[in-house]
């Protein structure tokens, strides 16, 4: 078992990507961290905030659904598989709202769309 100090990072997301040595290819994702210092003292509140995205695997062109009984501004943003930030942007959302994301421009492969800290894997084709 290997331990690693965050310290460095306090008040930054980090990605955790393990590696597993298979044939298929595949990274196994963890997820998103957000790291903080001492202890917490509150849980945020949950939002009601779900989205879908279609076509996924893509060309590079995808519709990002959203849906939220709040209005605000949620946070976009897409990361390749090493954690580089290729997208970033705010969204107002009001009831259901569809946003187009480009990667159309960028290399085949994985990326990873978090939008209100729930991630989900997008395949460039």
């Amino acid at each position: 078992m290997q331990s690693i100090n965050v310290d460095a990072f306090v008040g930054q997301r980090l990605f955790i990507f393990f590696n597993h040595n298979t044939p298929d290819g595949d990274v196994i994702y963890f997820d998103e961290m957000y790291v903080t210092e001492g202890n917490p003292t509150g849980i945020e509140e949950l939002t009601s905030l779900s989205f879908n995205v279609f076509p996924n695997p893509s060309t590079g062109e995808f519709n990002v659904n959203l849906s939220s009984e709040n209005s605000g501004d949620v946070n976009l943003t897409v990361k390749n598989v090493v954690g580089q930030t290729v997208i970033n942007k705010s969204i107002a959302v009001s009831g259901k709202t569809r946003e187009t994301i480009s990667l159309a421009n960028y290399s085949k492969g994985i990326y990873f769309l978090t939008i209100d800290n729930k991630t989900v894997k997008l395949i460039v084709e």
